[in-house]
């Protein structure tokens, strides 16, 4: 059973890439004192991400079959996962926290914690086109893994309909994601 979004303590951010995620999850963390995970990927890191830090391929596979990185998945052309403290730490929800996951990562995480509140951060087709576009980074340039990420992006959008809370993706989004947690 979920719990009210008053008591609601983290922000499992969720959305199409250019969505928004990394602008909402860097403004909690820098002006509202969220934390965040640690993300570890294989991907090139953008100079915003918040708390993202990259890893060979080789060093990711063998920290996860040490059990030092948790719930891995491949998005578009990367792999990607928490270290096992910082995913216990969200997981007990007693702090104000913001993580960026995929739909099913998101909805599996909510269903353990109540606590951690699923939110689709919406943004029309053209401002995730243009944002895409103007980021110019790696991820993005590189037409197989842009076309690999498109894919599953399609793919999560079927997950939307199971996401009760959607935000649009601007400058009042993240006052409406505190309003969602109960917080002024």
């Amino acid at each position: 059973m979920r719990a009210s979004r008053s008591s609601a303590t983290g922000a499992l951010l969720v959305g199409r890439s250019g969505s928004g995620k990394t602008w909402v999850q860097r403004r909690l963390v820098e002006e509202h004192g969220f934390w965040s995970p640690l993300h570890v990927t294989t991907r090139s890191v953008d100079e915003g991400d918040v708390a993202t830090v990259h890893v060979a391929p080789d060093e990711f596979f063998a920290a996860v079959s040490a059990g030092d990185l948790i719930a891995p998945m491949l998005f578009g052309a990367s792999w990607h996962s928490w270290p096992g403290p910082d995913f216990e730490r969200l997981c007990r929800a007693d702090e104000p926290s913001v993580a960026i996951c995929r739909p099913y990562e998101a909805l599996l995480l909510s269903a353990v914690q109540p606590r951690l509140l699923p939110v689709w951060l919406a943004a029309p087709a053209a401002v995730v086109t243009g944002r895409l576009s103007a980021r110019a980074e790696p991820r993005d340039l590189d037409a197989a893994e842009a076309a690999a990420r498109r894919t599953h992006d399609d793919e999560d959008e079927r997950y939307r309909p199971l996401l009760a809370d959607v935000v649009a993706s601007g400058d009042d989004a993240v006052v409406r994601i505190l309003r969602l947690l109960g917080r002024p």
